[in-house]
């Protein structure tokens, strides 16, 4: 078996889940057109007049911790996998960078444990910049950007997906639509669907993977094995080389500025998954890291952002100094001390033009919601 499962839908024993459930309310087309455009004046001019960076320099001590998947271009005729995961083009992040440079000082991970520990205080305007999974893209298209800049990152690395080792399911999911040999069937969980055109199959493989995610594990391998008869393509289909990193050339991202940090072996969603298998996760990942890499791991991110007390105390059990979710916005650093296993980031994404960049690069979405 070679497609990566999420360990979803099993009962979890840890507590109230952290991650935030976004609303999917529908708006007559009219007044979300409009509400759109007024959005995106109102940004335009909080990034022409500065406001965000003035706003975020009025607060207590800070940190923005920018949350990057890949960065490539997900319309190209080489582009593999799930569309939605894209953060941005390399051009994109170039400018986002240049942007970074203009307006805040990037500091790496080993600053923001000197920052906990009481050894220094962030500087104005601090920003954060990590990648989670280890897409190949990252050290293609964005690792030259970032040393080109003299700019630190942190790559949070799924440990069972290095060497191609076996796919991230949402790639195969994607993969699998776009070579189905059927392009109308009754699907698990969304009953019939049609994907003759490029559109509907990029909306059926959203619907797929987003309703799969909300399934137990045993529901989901039955639906993945499902869709391999539907499309023809198998569960053990080689994942495509260059897709994800190796381990040599993980090995060589501190000596370029990037820290690596932990994210599971398998990517589960934790507060899924038993409280024994999700510190199992934990734990293994950076034992792994560490015997590959040779080096101390001390960062960890949590899968889909989803985590609870107990996972917390899994991290902190498995001896990492910081743990990090997949949203929230800016976080003070009287927070980071109190919880420094529960750091929120903001995510990245395609949609993000330099005012909504700016934005989040403030870590403003925190009071005004994500404009992404």
């Amino acid at each position: 078996m070679r497609i990566q499962y999420d360990a979803v839908g099993m009962k979890s024993h840890c507590g109230d889940m952290r991650r935030r459930v976004l609303s999917n309310d529908k708006m007559i087309r009219p007044i979300s057109v409009a509400k759109r455009s007024v959005t995106q004046f109102f940004l335009s001019v909080l990034d022409h007049l500065n406001l965000n960076e003035k706003i975020r320099g009025l607060l207590p001590d800070s940190l923005s911790i920018l949350l990057y998947h890949r960065i490539d271009d997900p319309n190209s005729d080489s582009f593999i996998g799930f569309k939605d995961v894209v953060s941005a083009r390399r051009e994109t992040f170039a400018a986002q960078l240049d942007f970074l440079l203009k307006r805040y000082q990037v500091i790496a991970m080993s600053d923001l444990q000197n920052f906990l520990e009481g050894m220094q205080k962030p500087p104005k305007n601090a920003v954060l910049i990590t990648f989670d999974d280890g897409y190949r893209d990252n050290l293609v298209n964005a690792v030259p950007e970032l040393e080109a800049r003299g700019l630190p990152a942190t790559l949070f690395v799924t440990t069972g997906m290095v060497d191609g080792r076996n796919w991230p399911w949402w790639d195969w999911v994607a993969e699998a639509f776009r070579h189905a040999r059927v392009e109308e069937c009754y699907l698990p969980l969304l009953g019939k669907r049609s994907w003759g055109t490029r559109d509907a199959r990029e909306k059926v493989t959203r619907e797929f993977i987003i309703a799969n995610k909300a399934v137990k594990a045993e529901i989901f391998r039955h639906n993945m094995s499902v869709l391999a008869e539907i499309s023809g393509f198998s569960l053990n289909q080689r994942v495509p080389e260059g897709l994800m990193m190796s381990w040599d050339e993980l090995r060589g991202l501190p000596k370029r500025g990037i820290t690596v940090g932990a994210h599971t072996v398998t990517h589960p969603i934790l507060t899924q998954t038993s409280p024994v298998c999700a510190e199992d996760e934990i734990r293994a990942c950076k034992s792994i890291l560490e015997r590959e890499i040779g080096d101390k791991v001390t960062a960890f991110a949590y899968p889909n952002g989803s985590f609870s007390a107990c996972h917390e105390e899994f991290a902190q059990r498995s001896g990492y100094q910081v743990s990090f979710a997949a949203e929230g916005g800016l976080a003070f650093l009287k927070e980071l001390k109190d919880d420094p296993h529960a750091i929120r980031r903001v995510g990245i994404n395609l949609k993000d033009d330099i005012p909504r960049y700016a934005v989040k690069a403030a870590g403003l979405t925190r009071f005004i919601g994500n404009q992404g």
